[in-house]
């Protein structure tokens, strides 16, 4: 047990060491990517605690809890994986200055529900494709974690498809989903 342990924190250290022997370009490109990623995270958690507050749907309530719950323990582990490798990532102060607007001008006006599910398919795409190229970068650690988030992710987008299939029921149309906006998932029950 303890010859695997050693095995284990030198495996860790091994790959630490390679990340910080990045060329800095490659340094910048990842950090860049995975501040991205959790500023898109801040903002997922924010628009689904207006979602919580102000929609008329409980179904939509319950999805942004989920998101909530989901997009906080996803930046609670980009957090501790970038720490290990001393890549800096943002404060929610830093994403109060430079994030993305905040979801909707009006938060309880009759459009909203259809508004907030809107805004999910378009995050949830973004995000899909963002997580992709993070997933890609080649460091084993972070390729496995972005994997599995991937996965969640494209959950979510097809939970958001299905609200938004009930919202979108008086002949407004949505944008349909591709393939390429998802990971392998068979057996998909909402």
């Amino acid at each position: 047990m303890r010859t695997k342990n050693i095995l284990l924190i030198g495996a860790a250290f091994t790959v630490g060491f390679l990340l910080t022997k990045l060329p800095k370009r490659q340094q910048a490109d990842i950090t860049h990517l995975i501040e991205k990623a959790v500023y898109k995270g801040f903002a997922e958690i924010k628009n689904s605690k207006l979602a919580v507050q102000n929609s008329q749907s409980t179904n939509i309530k319950i999805f942004a809890q989920r998101m909530i719950d989901d997009h906080i323990a996803m930046n609670q582990k980009i957090t501790e994986i970038t720490r290990s490798k001393n890549i800096y990532i943002p404060t929610i102060d830093n994403y109060i200055e430079n994030g993305e607007p905040y979801l909707m001008s009006s938060h309880n006006d009759e459009f909203f529900d259809e508004e907030y599910v809107d805004y999910q398919l378009t995050a949830h795409k973004d995000m899909v494709k963002l997580f992709k190229k993070i997933r890609d970068f080649g460091d084993p650690e972070i390729e496995a974690f972005f994997t599995h988030a991937l996965e969640q992710l494209s959950h979510h987008l097809r939970m958001a498809q299905d609200l938004a299939d009930t919202f979108h029921t008086n002949n407004i149309p949505t944008s349909p989903l591709q393939n390429s906006d998802f990971v392998e998932e068979p057996n998909y029950k909402a």
